[in-house]
């Protein structure tokens, strides 16, 4: 591996755990919002919550080797549900739909062009998506505009960000599955931002 190849590694480990590690806090803040906000939902919607997750009960299914034998999961009903083990995906993916979490109707601004803005569920699925290719390819991996990259931003836009502003550390532009790593990370930053400030 040759010296420009190396630095690209480094910044692109770097990255990944600057991805996960921010992650982890966009993920806690949108859990969050969305337990705060059960009591008041529409019964409507929170009986399809109970369903998805009844569904996902119904289709759950665990080996006991010893026995020689399958068995299924039981889940007591429980009115005060926080549907903790929904994933981060599924509660986004369901509000997207419905639109009844009214704090995750929000827009997140273009960092390139401040006349545009994206729907915040959009901007996480792509988010999510990200974090899943870098959590199961450990090189060479594909993101696209259209389901991973919320906007690539210019090499001056990421420099001015002082996102890897790390003593002595030089960011390589050299590899763009980095710039685009880090054109989403900035993008998370925004999101946990003016989450935390609802």
């Amino acid at each position: 591996m040759d010296r420009t190849n190396f630095q690209s590694f480094k910044t692109g480990a770097l990255l990944r755990t600057y991805y996960f590690d921010n992650f982890s806090e966009l993920e806690k803040e949108i859990r969050e919002k969305f337990e705060n906000s059960l009591n008041g939902l529409d019964v409507n919607f929170k009986n399809k919550l109970f369903f998805y997750l009844g569904s996902n009960h119904m289709f759950r299914f665990g080996l006991e080797y010893v026995d020689e034998k399958a068995t299924g999961t039981h889940k007591k009903f429980n009115e005060n549900e926080s549907f903790k083990e929904f994933p981060l995906a599924k509660i986004i993916k369901i509000d997207k739909k419905d639109k009844m979490i009214p704090i995750f109707n929000i827009s997140i601004n273009s960092i390139n062009r401040k006349t545009i803005s994206y729907e915040f569920h959009d901007v996480v699925i792509k988010l999510i998506n990200m974090r899943n290719i870098l959590a199961h390819e450990p090189i060479n991996f594909n993101f696209t505009e259209k389901d991973h990259i919320i906007e690539l931003l210019s090499i001056e836009k990421i420099n001015d960000s002082n996102l890897l502003d790390i003593d002595g550390y030089v960011f390589s532009h050299e590899n763009e599955q980095n710039n685009q790593i880090i054109s989403n990370l900035m993008h998370m930053q925004i999101v946990v931002e003016t989450l935390k400030s609802i």
